[in-house]
């Protein structure tokens, strides 16, 4: 897809690709994924090891996409598919998570998540590094992960529900220049996992 796209997704629809994703959009020109009647599910990606690439897109106003006789927890997800996002933007998503990732590998650069509901990003299994990003007004925690290894760098965080940072299930999280504002809990690791940190500030928290 390129700029300036905008899909409406209503009645129940969504969207399931066994394909990457190449999706290009400009800064003051986004693609632009929402449901106008707020019945649209979302997006799962199912492309087995090809890496997709999304770059100014937004995700606003969907739901969990229910797939065969189950379903999966994120507006957006990406199953054992690896993914780069830039300047994403993932806002007011009615479901459980707005990205949720896992088995792969990833980088989310730039990008805002603002998910009143819920988590901001979920990972199981995964490798990623997540930069320059902001999380705000999130109803649970901004990123959680599981049995992942995780760098995380000039990140914004603020008003987090439950946790800003969550490393669990063996994880191993590397954090530097983070900020945590007005949240429940500012770091928790569990589980065995690990998290190393230099560089945070913590207020309100």
């Amino acid at each position: 897809l390129q700029m300036g796209t905008t899909i409406d997704i209503k009645n129940g629809g969504k969207i399931i690709s066994h394909g990457p994703l190449k999706f290009e959009g400009r800064k003051n020109n986004p693609i632009i994924f929402s449901s106008s009647d707020k019945k649209g599910q979302g997006i799962l990606v199912l492309a087995e090891g090809e890496r997709s690439d999304l770059n100014n897109v937004d995700f606003n106003n969907l739901s969990n996409p229910s797939h065969g006789s189950g379903s999966v927890t994120g507006a957006v997800t990406f199953y054992e598919s690896p993914v780069d996002l830039w300047n994403v933007s993932v806002t007011c998503n009615r479901c459980e998570d707005a990205l949720n990732i896992v088995r792969t590998n990833f980088k989310i650069i730039n990008c805002n998540i603002s998910q009143k509901q819920s988590e901001a990003i979920d990972g199981y299994f995964v490798t990623g590094l997540i930069k320059g990003c902001k999380f705000e007004n999130l109803g649970n925690d901004a990123i959680d992960v599981s049995g992942s290894d995780l760098t995380i760098t000039e990140v914004f965080i603020d008003h987090a529900g439950d946790k800003g940072l969550s490393a669990g299930e063996d994880s191993r999280m590397t954090v530097s220049n983070v900020e945590i504002h007005n949240s429940e809990i500012a770091v928790a690791g569990k589980d065995l996992s690990t998290v190393n940190i230099n560089g945070m500030k913590i207020e309100s928290t």
